[in-house]
């Protein structure tokens, strides 16, 4: 994306004239700047509602801690369709938590190093996008 120096560096800007230009359909319309920002924002949030609960709990099942996540974020937000899909594939889903944490690194204390990295690398860009939704009104969920 070429950087506008008008527009700055926030999201605000971007949000403001997407929803001049679209008014309420902003947050539904496919492409619109609102609803991506909208959209990455729930999926970061479901991936770091995982994250963090693996983190906090090396103990918690994998395929438990990804249900119960999906059901307290984008459950709220998708559709009956999607919702089935999604509930579909989590019941077919068998990949254990030792699989999961291997396919990110070599060995336990690597993946908890590299999960608190990321965390704490994406944690405040994710709240400054919700906060710049929540100042336009939209409810992420």
């Amino acid at each position: 994306m070429q950087k506008n120096p008008a527009m700055g560096t926030s999201l605000a800007p971007y949000l403001d004239k997407d929803q001049k230009d679209r008014g309420a359909k902003a947050e539904t319309t496919e492409g619109a700047v609102t609803c991506s920002v909208l959209w990455i924002s729930r999926s970061l949030s479901f991936l770091v509602g995982i994250l963090e609960r693996l983190h906090r709990d090396d103990r918690a099942d994998l395929n438990v801690v990804v249900k119960e996540t999906y059901k307290e974020t984008l459950y709220k937000v998708q559709s009956l369709v999607s919702r089935r899909l999604i509930h579909s594939t989590l019941s077919v889903m068998s990949t254990t938590r030792v699989a999961f944490e291997a396919k990110l690194a070599p060995t336990p204390e690597a993946y908890s190093a590299q999960v608190g990295e990321f965390l704490d690398a994406v944690k405040a860009p994710m709240v400054g996008m919700e906060n710049a939704l929540l100042q336009k009104g939209v409810r992420v969920f």
